[in-house]
């Protein structure tokens, strides 16, 4: 082996620190930064008669898409879901009953 092939290669952008972020690194994203999205919380009868739950999400902030999630087994005030655009969100859901 070459000494080259030894040696592990660091991209050059890596592990640059933000300024503005008070010297935090650009790539670390805590579960508490994660956008937070209204959505709704659904109910619908299958073609074999099963009722299933799903949680909508009208516009996506990223790419302004609405997304559809499956809904926890319990009935929560807010998930997290990651969508199919990649962006990490969590969702607060409301009631029907808000809604109105």
């Amino acid at each position: 082996m070459s000494a080259n092939a030894e040696t592990p290669r660091v991209m050059a952008g890596a592990f640059q620190e933000d300024s503005a972020a008070g010297g935090k690194s650009a790539a670390t994203v805590t579960q508490n930064e994660a956008p937070r999205v209204p959505g709704r919380l659904d109910t619908y009868r299958s073609r074999s008669a099963k009722w299933h739950r799903q949680v909508t999400v009208d516009q996506c902030p990223r790419c302004g898409h609405p997304h559809l999630h499956r809904a926890p087994l319990a009935l929560v005030q807010s998930v997290l879901k990651l969508a199919p655009c990649g962006l990490e969100y969590l969702v607060v859901l409301r009631t029907e009953a808000e809604a109105a």
